[in-house]
């Protein structure tokens, strides 16, 4: 008789016990009721487990202090009032009762009769209308199909997917706009062509004037075949306000985005809706089908619940869908948690600019109320508003919030309630914030913003910042340890679009300290502080900033500014300092600012692509900072010796930023575990909520072993994160159980593992022909990862007395020798260089297939003194890394066909210059008039952030010319005089000025390499280098203002000419230039032997599958092995064949694996 496992047994214990428990009502707590509700009870009945109530509300009529609400499964759609508040550790609770799903609905089903109108759009009666213009209140209608929000009929038309992340792609562009009056507009735009004369005339125009920095709607009043002209008028939203065009920032100019709706004739579109005003709803379903076949809702109550003057209330693990909570300042003590709260919020017509108080979503008022580890998506308007005192917003995931691009997604004050900042302050903290129409977070008033994780706001807005204020008092608000990142915002200047900035405090704002961000990919700078005048906070004119920077991390720029002309008044920056602070780009010279101690550049961080800004022991910016106290010096990253720069303390451990997992999401986790060659195992934990990551503090185990943390890999594509976990299992063999385990709570037993040793299981095809390249699959188990193929050290040498870092190092390989030997491509491009930290920036320069192939390597850190790159080849299945624009601080090779903008091209009455065939082309014809002139162009390098001492080198060509000319080559030295015996290094001044010997010796040539590096603080030292030999110098002279940036030639007769410039790079220099040579080849990695012949191009793809292609063999069976870099093995006997056909037996078009 088969036998049941063990686990069998325990999972059918573990579903008696549901069953059971779903049997029997839970207790409450001692002297408190517990009422039950459910979609099969009445309101007549005592509220018992065998005869519930059938509404929530008549639950919350009855309940009082201490009860609890148990809910059963089903959606109720209602609006719930609670008669009664509950008390200090007593509250009254609502909560579905044993983890079922609840779902209170602000949408009514929609049940027909429907008619078919026209095509496919049917039509019925919706006899509500839940559009609401009042200061509490801008609502909108909304439809659903089957849970999916459908957009209303508009143009341009948009994917129902997209209805709540709206990006500008999405609408309109107009091609110029004229003003009408100081409410009145036209949008020209001959996209309009499809429609008739006023066909849009008394629909609505949504759309982002201006710098694009707020969407609004205004009233269509006629129309074109090229133009919409439309009227904004009193909006009771806004207390009767109406937009205006007195601010060039708001009036409708040339390239606004928009938008048109409104009318029943724009349904033209599977998927889109229409409510006339006489009740009658259209309707064309995304699948073209009929309405009666699918599930329609409308929104019928913007309510879900009213707890409005109630204190003491928790809803806990609820689902609200197409409605909101309302609270107001008389509320308190209400815990919100672990809720999926969906389409609180719709407005379509969005409300006069900056009138937002009416599409609160989520509106915390009132004081020391929580919401925390709750799901909130898609709202038109805010997804929270936070005000009163001590609330806290924590562990949520908030996403496609403000796609009506009218307000903010999160907000830290309600209309006319500010908070006092200090101990009363409200806290928005550890959560995941992604896909906004407009700003993320607003940094408001006592609203301290930490450990957030903020990303792809400003999808429809081209101004402001992901965390953004203006003319704010933030009374001391703390904006600290968040990641905000990925702003994508158009910049474009010409139009006053200036981009998307990461943290930005705009004009007039006093009181914030900012510190241990870390800020990355934004299309303006990453900290971005404009001046004050006290024109906005009267209250505090004469005051300083008072706005401290300190020890945040921003890869992009961090910028201050201050406005000559701001209200009438000059702007000034007295009380702003940046301390501490790593940027890539630094702007901070305006001589009222305080700057100390802040670093420019790459700072070497372990994995800058990756995201990881920690430091190496190596950065420049390790033990460079200055103690500046609490809280910025205070733990997670308190000094381990000096202070250091940046947001990461080196040695302390750095915080994780966005939502974290909770008890309840243990258990959907899913954990797969692959035992490695070294003796470790890599685990990876998936299936994490949305927006959620793991805290620090979960662990995993296997076995008796030690419990392990676990990296977070973020995916911001898809919105989740995936765990990695390296577990030492050294020492234990056979199956061992996996545990995790969250904080200091219960393990628990997720999966096991096979600890076997490396074991060699499957190949796949198993026959090649003699000649060989058959791909094959080998599966098995704890196969070696990791780079394949051949390895060998580069040691480089340092001679000057400093450390260098992110320094081009010149390598030089014979590379013809590898290709012979069948181990390295024909082209160079399997070549890679690594250092001890992962792989390193190169570019390829010349020579590929020669004993002198020129590899620059960008090295992160070279100590003075001698260190070690590594550089890899041979797997012919790579194509090429090399980047000049990775390696170097500007780099232009010409091959895209159009100037770059970092070029100054002049126009000549003798001379052209074109970017063609992969070069830089100057050509032209000199007469007696203008022989002695030059031809030339210049780089911007205003344009570039550079460092003081730098290295200038260009390839130079020269098709055809005289014997006799003169070439500057980026610097004020130039190649000039007679090309025999060599050419004159020289510069001008008053005459030619020699300081040395080139050896060019003809007046053409092709491809020749040219280096000038300088040095020097005050006067400049610059040094001549030809072909690569970096550490001859042909030429040096000294200045005090060299000429940088220009390039040029001149014939010295009457001549034509052709020149060629390449390979333009600019990159860090110090001298002697560091010299690198390469130390002996080994073959790293798994290898692979078929027969006794290495298999080629091995490619790993995890430890338990890898590829390689089969070599030629002479015929016959031949075993197949596996070995790992320890020298540990596993064969196959006689598993692969080779021949011209499959042995006798075997079909040729069915050729099975083979497999022990």
């Amino acid at each position: 008789m088969k036998k049941t496992p063990r686990t069998g047994w325990l999972a059918i214990i573990g579903w008696l016990v549901m069953i059971v428990a779903a049997a029997y009502p839970l207790t409450p707590a001692r002297g408190a009721t517990g009422y039950y509700v459910s979609p099969t009870g009445n309101d007549a009945n005592p509220g018992t487990f065998a005869q519930p109530f059938r509404t929530i509300q008549k639950c919350a009529e009855v309940a009082t202090a201490g009860d609890t609400c148990y809910i059963r499964a089903g959606v109720y759609r209602e609006t719930v009032r609670p008669a009664n508040s509950g008390a200090s550790g007593a509250p009254i609770t609502f909560t579905p009762y044993n983890g079922e799903r609840v779902v209170i609905s602000g949408a009514d089903l929609l049940t027909g009769p429907w008619t078919l109108h026209s095509g496919a759009i049917y039509r019925t009666t919706m006899p509500w209308n839940v559009s609401t213009r009042t200061l509490e209140a801008a609502a909108d209608n909304q439809i659903w199909v089957d849970g999916v929000m459908l957009p209303e009929a508009r143009w341009p038309n948009i994917p129902v997917a997209r209805v709540t992340r709206l990006t500008t792609q999405d609408n309109a562009q107009a091609d110029t706009a004229t003003i009408n009056g100081e409410s009145a507009a036209t949008y020209h735009d001959t996209d309009l062509s499809a429609f008739g004369d006023n066909f849009w005339a008394g629909g609505q125009i949504t759309f982002g004037p201006g710098y694009n920095s707020i969407y609004t709607t205004c009233d269509v009043t006629t129309s074109t075949r090229t133009s919409v002209s439309f009227q904004c008028n009193p909006d009771p939203a806004a207390n009767n306000n109406v937009v205006k065009w007195d601010d060039g920032m708001l009036r409708p100019s040339t390239k606004n985005y928009y938008y048109l709706w409104g009318k029943l004739a724009a349904l033209d579109a599977p998927g889109e809706w229409f409510r006339a005003s006489d009740g009658a709803l259209y309707l064309w379903l995304p699948n073209n089908g009929n309405p009666s076949q699918h599930t329609i809702e409308a929104k019928r109550r913007l309510w879900a619940f009213d707890l409005t003057g109630r204190s003491h209330i928790t809803l806990d693990g609820l689902q609200i869908f197409g409605a909101t909570i309302r609270t107001d300042t008389q509320s308190h003590h209400l815990v919100l948690q672990n809720l999926e709260v969906r389409f609180p919020w719709h407005v379509q017509k969005v409300p006069t600019l900056f009138w937002t108080s009416g599409t609160p979503g989520i509106d915390l008022r009132g004081n020391d109320n929580v919401l925390r580890d709750s799901l909130l998506a898609y709202s038109a308007g805010r997804m929270v508003s936070v005000s009163g005192l001590r609330n806290l917003v924590s562990n949520n995931v908030i996403f496609d919030a403000s796609y009506a691009a009218g307000d903010v997604a999160v907000s830290g004050q309600a209309w006319r309630q500010q908070n006092p900042g200090g101990a009363d302050s409200n806290n928005f903290r550890q959560n995941t914030v992604f896909n906004t129409g407009r700003i993320a977070v607003q940094a408001d008033p006592g609203l301290n913003i930490t450990y957030n994780d903020l990303y792809n706001s400003h999808l429809q807005i081209a101004d402001l910042g992901t965390i953004y204020t203006w003319g704010t008092d933030g009374k001391n608000a703390q904006i600290a340890y968040n990641w905000v990142h990925d702003n994508w915002a158009e910049l474009d200047v010409s139009l006053n679009y200036f981009g998307g900035h990461g943290i930005y405090l705009d004009d007039d704002s006093y009181n914030y300290l900012i510190y241990r961000n870390i800020v990355w990919n934004t299309t303006s700078p990453g900290i971005f502080t404009f001046g004050i005048n006290g024109t906005v906070v009267r209250e505090l004119a004469g005051a300083p900033g008072n706005r401290f920077i300190y020890n945040n991390t921003v890869d992009g720029e961090i910028k201050s500014a201050a406005k000559s002309n701001y209200n009438g008044q000059p702007q000034v920056l007295t009380g702003t300092v940046y301390v501490n602070n790593i940027g890539t780009i630094l702007s901070l010279d305006h001589p009222q600012l305080t700057t100390r101690n802040n670093f420019e550049g790459d700072a070497v961080y372990i994995n800058r692509s990756q995201r990881n800004y920690a430091l190496r022991a190596s950065s420049p910016a390790v033990d460079a900072g200055e103690n500046l106290g609490s809280p910025v010096m205070d733990a997670p990253m308190q000094p381990v010796n000096a202070p250091d720069l940046g947001a990461i303390e080196y040695g302390r451990t750095p915080w994780v930023a966005g939502a974290l997992i909770r008890p309840q999401d243990l258990a959907a986790l899913r954990v797969e575990c692959l035992p490695q060659a070294d003796g470790n195992t890599r685990c990876t934990v998936s299936n994490l909520p949305i927006g959620r990551k793991l805290p620090l503090d979960f662990a995993i185990r296997i076995g008796d072993g030690a419990p392990v943390a676990c990296a977070n890999r973020p995916n911001y594509t898809t919105h989740t994160a995936t765990g990695e976990c390296i577990v030492s299992t050294a020492g234990q063999t056979g199956t061992q159980p996996v545990a995790i385990r969250l904080g200091s709570g219960e393990w628990r037993t997720v999966t096991t593992v096979d600890l076997r040793p490396l074991d060699l299981t499957q190949i796949n095809p198993w026959w090649s022909f003699t000649g060989g390249g058959a791909q094959v699959a080998l599966r098995g188990w704890r196969f070696a990862t990791g780079e394949t193929g051949y390895a060998r050290p580069i040691t480089i040498t340092n001679t000057t007395t400093a450390p260098l870092y992110n320094y081009p190092v010149q390598v030089t390989l014979d590379t013809a020798a590898l290709i012979a030997a069948g181990k390295l491509r024909p082209d160079c491009g399997d070549l890679r260089f690594a250092d001890a930290f992962g792989s390193l920036d190169y570019w390829l320069e010349s020579g590929c297939n020669t004993a002198t192939t020129r590899v620059w390597v960008k090295v992160p850190h070279l100590p003075v003194g001698t260190s070690a790159i590594t550089v890899t080849y041979g797997n012919a299945l790579r194509t090429s890394a090399s980047s000049g624009a990775d390696t170097f601080l500007f780099f232009d090779d010409f091959q895209d066909g159009v100037i770059s903008p970092f070029w100054n091209i002049p126009s000549g009455s003798f001379y052209t210059i074109a970017e063609t065939g992969g070069q830089l082309r100057l050509t032209g014809q000199t007469t007696t008039a203008n022989q002695y002139n030059i031809a030339g162009f210049s780089l911007h390098t205003w344009k570039l952030t550079l460092p003081q001492d730098i290295a200038i080198d260009t390839e130079l060509s020269i098709v055809a010319g005289p014997d006799g000319f003169k070439a500057g080559l980026g610097t004020m030295l130039n190649l000039q005089g007679s090309a025999s015996g060599g050419k004159n290094i020289a510069f001008w001044q008053s005459g030619w000025q020699i300081v040395g010997k080139s050896t060019v010796t003809s007046g053409v040539f092709n491809r020749r390499t040219f280096s000038i590096g300088l040095t020097g603080a005050t006067t400049r030292t610059l040094r001549w280098r030809e072909e690569g030999n970096l550490n001859t110098v042909l030429a040096t002279t000294t200045t005090l203002t060299p000429t940088l940036g220009f390039f040029s030639y001149g014939p010295d007769t009457v001549a034509s000419f052709d020149v060629r410039f390449d390979n333009v790079r600019i990159r860090p220099f110090a001298f002697p230039e560091p010299q690198a040579t390469a130390g002996p080849e080994q073959v790293i990695g798994v290898r692979v032997l078929i027969g006794d012949t290495p298999c080629r191009d091995i490619v790993p793809v995890d430890e338990t599958l890898l590829y390689c292609t089969a070599p030629p063999h002479a015929p016959g069976w031949v075993d197949v092995t596996v070995i790992n870099p320890d020298g540990e093995r596993d064969t196959l006997v006689e598993s692969f064949w080779y021949g011209d056909q499959p042995p006798p037996g075997v079909h040729l078009l069915y050729v099975p694996a083979v497999q022990r």
